[in-house]
């Protein structure tokens, strides 16, 4: 039987590649540091406005490809603003609302993006249900992400991409500084390319905007509770503050749903999965505070109207866990909360607590940290308690 035809097709071959995270001391920064990366990927995918697919990730990088006719100038360099001024823009959120200041959490303001884009002819072959290349252009592309640029952010354009939208012409135009010719002589033969520096778009990238993650507005305090944990405060912590394993522990939680990312940082989001529809109420933490024996931060359900304030208090070698629950003032609301809401939630919480603390014995017992550790700085200011 003949094997299949792989078609040959004229193809856009487009690749971010993310830079800058090296040497991890440990297995948190290692952890942390995946899941920025992913995130970061994740914009990067987001911010595509050309029609251009994912063939594979590539650790920190994204090989993305577009069939038929090569992309205009003015198409591709706004394409590579976008994305860049949105990976940026992330990391810029990231840095006002991270809590963690491990090596990895610290050092993600100092990451950089490049983009390589070349075109040529590429065997397109179908694998689970994903479509994979082949080709020397593929392999072409790949060369290029090692160069001898002495820059961390840039647009590299191939000369056999540059003609096939009309030479550089359209491009100068289409540029925010002039391109720069460049060549490279690789296992492959000699590479002719141009290239634009990325660092002027920096201006263009917007500062994050103050989020006010809480209710507002005038609230009514209804319930009050308290545990102990036997494990120390930060191992207590890090599970508590850990919206991805809730449902693990919380009374009437069956799963959850990241949206924002699973790092935990203000203005994390998660929407616990309670009837699996989309009443399901999505928390949002924020307001992380911590001093050398306390920490606190809320857990707020704007669909609930309720702001849950989270205090650890460390005690010797275990952890006291108060919570404090607040809906939005206004009649009846506040009287449903204090007769109706309260008494349920207590025993809720009661159910609750055992759950929590046996968690916490279970990782205790394994010698393991919590799923994300998280490495807080000490702060001098006073906790809502």
């Amino acid at each position: 039987m003949a094997a299949p035809e792989h078609p040959v097709r004229p193809t856009l071959i487009f690749i971010p590649d993310i830079s800058g995270f090296t040497n991890f001391v440990n297995a948190t920064e290692i952890s942390h540091s995946q899941h920025i990366i992913s995130e970061l990927l994740q914009e990067l995918v987001e911010a595509n406005s050309i029609g251009l697919r994912v063939s594979s990730f590539e650790g920190d990088a994204v090989l993305f490809y577009r069939d038929g006719p090569a992309p205009t100038a003015v198409e591709l360099l706004t394409q590579i603003q976008q994305m860049y001024i949105r990976f940026h823009a992330h990391l810029r959120m990231y840095e006002a609302y991270r809590i963690c200041h491990c090596g990895a959490c610290t050092a993600a303001a100092n990451l950089s993006v490049k983009f390589v884009a070349h075109y040529g002819d590429v065997s397109h072959n179908v694998v689970l249900d994903r479509e994979t290349l082949h080709g020397a252009p593929v392999i072409a592309a790949h060369r290029l992400l090692k160069n001898d640029l002495d820059h961390n952010e840039y647009g590299l354009l191939t000369k056999d991409l540059i003609s096939n939208f009309g030479g550089w012409v359209e491009a100068q135009h289409a540029a925010w500084c002039e391109p720069i010719d460049g060549s490279g002589d690789y296992d492959i033969g000699t590479l002719n390319y141009c290239w634009i520096d990325l660092s002027s778009l920096r201006d263009r990238v917007p500062a994050p905007e103050p989020e006010d993650f809480g209710l507002g507005g005038p609230r009514t305090h209804f319930l009050s509770a308290h545990t102990m944990l036997d494990v120390p405060l930060e191992l207590a912590f890090n599970i508590a503050s850990d919206l991805g394993i809730l449902h693990e522990w919380l009374d009437g939680i069956k799963g959850g749903e990241e949206i924002n990312g699973r790092l935990t940082r203000a203005g994390t989001a998660h929407r616990c999965i309670i009837k699996g529809d989309d009443s399901d109420p999505v928390l949002v933490a924020h307001s992380f505070e911590t001093s050398s024996n306390v920490v606190a931060f809320t857990n707020t359900s704007a669909s609930n109207g309720i702001d849950t304030v989270n205090v650890l208090t460390a005690d010797g070698d275990r952890t006291r866990y108060d919570v404090k629950m607040y809906v939005r003032k206004g009649f009846p609301r506040d009287l449903l909360a204090k007769l109706v809401f309260g008494p349920l939630y207590r025993r809720s919480l009661k159910r609750s607590f055992a759950k929590l603390n046996e968690l916490c014995l279970e990782y205790a017992a394994r010698g393991e940290e919590a799923p994300l550790q998280i490495l807080l700085e000490p702060w001098t200011g006073t906790v809502e308690a």
